[in-house]
């Protein structure tokens, strides 16, 4: 665990720097006011995603009723690292 820390440690900078971004994008998906921001930040993760090697995959959930109209849902991010099937699958949700 020390060498975590210390990489941690080491790369603060960076990692505050990309949580000040992804925090200045106002994704409230229950927020139909906020939906274009949504979609920025699926942008936003699935370019974060990409650099740090993650093979990416966007798919389309569909649309909902809002307000008597049908309205884009935002895509579902699907991404691996690697091909290791032994490996432990994690799955990380936010709204």
């Amino acid at each position: 665990m020390d060498s975590f820390f210390h990489f941690v440690d080491e790369n603060l900078p960076q990692f505050i720097s990309v949580l000040r971004e992804a925090v200045s994008i106002p994704s409230v998906s229950s927020d139909f006011s906020m939906r274009k921001d949504v979609f920025k930040m699926s942008s936003f993760l699935t370019e974060k995603m990409q650099r740090l090697g993650v093979h990416t995959r966007l798919v389309d959930p569909g649309t909902q009723q809002y307000e008597g109209r049908s309205i884009q849902l935002p895509p579902i991010i699907l991404g691996s690292l690697g091909s290791d099937s032994s490996k432990k699958t994690l799955l990380i949700y936010g709204s």
